[in-house]
């Protein structure tokens, strides 16, 4: 019996907590977005109160940008800064994929989907939300 309540506890995985809080999100695309977003290494992102969204739209912590890997595949993350944690403080994108937080200035990479960090202090990756489809007309982010 202790060989087998050993053998789960070190089998047992732990979630690491987010430095960003949990927090709504939904997004559907206008049919304009989508074709923006068709390509590899295209992006867009969605900041409230910086255009005009549906009523039943959440967008995050600090904002979402969506964006297409280097093999075309779709992704979704926070704009919040793990080391900051402040939804006043947005990573910026620029065309290679990178994402850089102008207040500590750590560098996360977008390119393969992970959003991890290349430089700076940060240690964790920009909050990921997985939940995402594409129904041939618009993409829609949720949790």
């Amino acid at each position: 019996m202790a060989a087998w309540l050993l053998a789960a506890l070190a089998c047992s995985t732990v979630e690491q907590d987010s430095a960003i809080p949990q927090s709504q999100v939904y997004l559907k695309t206008t049919y304009d977005d989508y074709t923006k977003l068709q390509n590899p290494g295209c992006y867009k992102t969605f900041i409230p109160g910086d255009g005009l969204y549906a009523t039943n739209t959440e967008l995050g912590y600090a904002g979402i940008v969506i964006f297409r890997d280097f093999e075309g595949k779709l992704h979704c993350c926070d704009l919040a800064c793990p080391v900051e944690a402040s939804r006043t403080t947005r990573v910026t994108v620029n065309a290679s994929l990178e994402a850089t937080c102008p207040k500590c200035g750590s560098v996360f990479q977008l390119g393969w989907g992970l959003a991890t960090p290349t430089s700076g202090p940060a240690k964790e990756a920009l909050k990921i939300y997985s939940h995402i489809t594409d129904n041939g007309t618009a993409i829609t982010v949720s949790n």
